[in-house]
């Protein structure tokens, strides 16, 4: 019923009539620069805003708040962009995204942004100065046409500013945010394939090759689950991989990686290919992280018994407890490998969506699941909906009598609430609607408050999320 009290933060997403950021900022007595804070201009990075800085989650949750109960959406998309802009300015410091801060996530913030202005055209917006890459995700999102397209070329060409000789092989901090815009533009809508071989272009013309600047072969692999690759981009990734055995091995699994994401867009042969191709290179990469991204994605084309048994394999020399362990990495020939379980743990939980576990599996994976960091939860809490019995079958009862038997254990009946809202967040309207109307017959006759709470929270976190489109999984809503 009612939004979190950053008041200040509230005060901002829903403008009064006729009121201007700067203006909104001097009625709470903040110091502010000559320059206009709606966007005509750079602002201060000493500018004492501290209310317009809370944790990435704080904001997210009023921004979510806001934008619901929002009766001119234009007019708070608009404003919510410039706050979006403004703290990846104070944020953006010598080409880091706030590394040193890490409560903030620029790209979620973006990303939750997009979700909300995807399809909602914005007029009047000053996407000058430092609202630039607001402006230019409203355009690409909000309008249609030469407009949208228009937005797409202008971060692409952002982009081939990039030079190897200049920058060496980390790119400077207005490449990295022109190519995470086009990585969430990507979630929203398929890219121009000009713009994905653009972009692998600068892998495939480099002598290096898939060994060349990481950033470039991280964001194919960022957007693979959600957008063709032309036939180009593609056809380099095969060779790469197909690569005889002398080649580097960081090519082959990087490419194993890339094209795995892309399974879904593939055709039945590459499909065998790289099916084939983890089978025959198991042993010799099964370790290793980014074989392990490459697997998860393929487990839905692979049959359950090989599922099972790679799960078991991870787990065996793998901890859940060990998942948040700070990252320590070492070389193993021309390949940097991390020691963190973090990244099978990922794995295991995105193969745990399509698989019975066993007991003791189970009992893993709902260990994960609680400790499972921001960016990794939204698939564990799927894999635990999916190893539920009542979630699975939809048996809202059921689900009633788990919540009171997890009574005594509130971090159980907490990540349940979470599993089943989650799951909720991407059914189909219909399944969750009919879910909805059964879960709120159950809130208004249950009697025990704890219970009642997790129902109510579920009703709450479903709703939201639904939303905002918020699930953090690779699914296009």
């Amino acid at each position: 019923m009612h939004p979190p009290p950053l008041d200040e933060l509230a005060a901002f997403i829903s403008l009064r009539g006729g009121e201007t950021i700067t203006a909104t900022a001097r009625s709470f007595g903040y110091q502010v620069p000559e320059e206009s804070l709606d966007c005509a201009a750079n602002i201060s990075r000493t500018i004492d805003f501290p209310q317009l800085n809370p944790g990435t989650a704080e904001f997210l949750k009023e921004l979510d708040w806001r934008m619901v109960l929002a009766k001119d959406r234009s007019k708070a998309l608009a404003t919510a962009g410039r706050l979006v802009a403004y703290r990846l300015n104070v944020h953006v410091i010598n080409g880091s995204f706030g590394d040193e801060n890490p409560n903030y996530d620029a790209r979620s913030e973006f990303a939750r942004f997009a979700t909300w202005s995807a399809g909602s055209a914005v007029s009047d917006f000053d996407a000058d100065g430092w609202c630039k890459p607001a402006g230019l995700l409203l355009a690409a999102l909000g309008d249609e046409g030469d407009v949208a397209a228009t937005a797409e070329r202008v971060l692409f060409e952002t982009v081939r500013t990039f030079d190897l000789g200049t920058h060496g092989i980390v790119a400077p901090s207005e490449v990295e945010i022109a190519l995470f815009l086009l990585a969430i533009i990507a979630q929203h809508r398929a890219l121009e394939g000009a713009t994905i071989d653009g972009v692998a272009g600068f892998l495939r013309d480099d002598e290096s090759r898939l060994n060349g600047p990481p950033i470039f072969a991280q964001w194919l692999s960022t957007i693979a689950p959600f957008t063709p690759f032309p036939d180009m981009t593609r056809e380099f990734l095969i060779d790469a991989l197909m690569r005889p055995e002398t080649a580097s091995e960081f090519w082959r699994l990087t490419a194993f990686e890339i094209l795995s994401r892309q399974v879904s867009y593939l055709n039945e042969t590459d499909r065998e290919l790289l099916l084939s191709w983890r089978r025959n290179n198991q042993n010799e990469f099964g370790i290793l992280d980014s074989f392990a991204v490459g697997v998860a994605s393929l487990a839905p084309f692979m049959p359950e018994e090989e599922v099972l048994s790679l799960i078991q394999d991870m787990s065996a020399r793998t901890s859940a407890a060990h998942a948040l362990v700070p990252l320590a990495t070492t070389w193993r020939g021309d390949m940097i490998v991390s020691q963190s379980d973090l990244p099978e743990w990922m794995a295991i939980a995105k193969m745990a969506q399509t698989v019975d576990l066993s007991p003791p599996a189970k009992e893993e994976l709902t260990a994960y699941a609680s400790v499972a960091p921001e960016r990794a939860r939204g698939n564990a809490l799927l894999a635990v909906a999916h190893q539920d019995d009542a979630v699975r079958s939809r048996d809202w009862p059921a689900f009633r009598r788990a919540l009171v038997h997890s009574s005594a254990e509130a971090w159980r009946r907490d990540l349940l609430v979470d599993a089943t809202a989650t799951q909720l967040c991407v059914d189909s309207a219909p399944e969750r609607h009919s879910a909805f109307n059964e879960l709120r017959v159950l809130w208004k006759r249950e009697r025990t408050p704890v219970v009642r709470l997790g129902l109510g929270r579920t009703l709450q976190v479903a709703t939201l999320c639904t939303f905002t489109g918020s699930a953090d999984v690779e699914t296009r809503n």
